[in-house]
């Protein structure tokens, strides 16, 4: 998580929520005395401060998806997708990324500038990039995913994911916001903690933090003895 990085000149005070996207989804803020935040959005759904956000993760239907002809140099990509509605800015700021095909095309990844819209039903979709096609796109052989950007849509859920950091404030849904990925912070605690241990996101579906689970990323550790639903410091380091 190391793109996007924006040194001055922001549009959003770290503590402010905002109904219109301000800054990059992504972006990398770092303040004076070293926290991190990313700027991103909540789902359709309210997030309450200190918890583990998760990331948006790709969806089956619009990945692996069978490429048009496309020249070299071209910023507009069409292709079919599959029966899962591709909504408004659902991959703004996310990536197109070929993942299988022929030499030259393979790993090539590019940033998504806007797109059109899908119904459930599947159908095409016109992706606008940020920067040409390095390489031309061979109808079939080439295999396109949507990718969306891990901060666009993180949510308190019910199921565990990378963790997109925590809301420093309570974030009305849909709204834009800065998640701190890195620093000192406060965060809810799922279980006693000591001094130093290691924290990774919440078996109870990633709302809260806790020690002791080898299937998930450590993102941070214990600053202060830890106190079951208490919020207590800790030191992120997803960034």
């Amino acid at each position: 998580m190391n793109q996007n990085i924006k040194t001055q000149a922001f549009k959003q005070g770290i503590y402010e929520i905002s109904s219109t996207q301000k800054e990059t989804l992504g972006c990398l803020r770092v303040m004076a005395d070293g926290r991190k935040f990313r700027y991103a959005k909540a789902t359709a759904v309210a997030l309450i401060p200190g918890v583990c956000l998760q990331c948006a993760a790709p969806t089956a239907n619009h990945i692996n998806r069978s490429a048009v002809t496309t020249a070299i140099g071209s910023q507009q990509v069409t292709f079919t997708v599959g029966a899962t509605e591709v909504t408004a800015d659902m991959y703004k700021d996310g990536y197109l990324q070929v993942n299988a095909g022929t030499a030259g095309t393979l790993g090539r990844q590019y940033r998504i500038k806007s797109h059109t819209t899908v119904t459930s039903a599947g159908g095409s979709i016109t992706v606008q990039l940020d920067e040409p096609l390095g390489v031309a796109l061979i109808a079939t052989t080439d295999k396109l995913s949507l990718i969306p950007n891990p901060f666009n849509g993180v949510s308190e859920g019910a199921v565990q994911k990378p963790c997109a950091g925590i809301a420093p404030v309570p974030v009305t849904a849909s709204y834009y916001f800065w998640a701190q990925t890195g620093g000192v912070a406060a965060a809810l605690l799922d279980n006693a903690t000591a001094v130093g241990s290691n924290l990774i996101p919440a078996a109870s579906g990633g709302v809260k933090l806790f020690v002791v689970d080898y299937l998930q990323p450590v993102i941070g550790y214990a600053l202060g003895v830890g106190v079951t639903n208490e919020y207590k410091p800790m030191f992120l380091t997803i960034d």
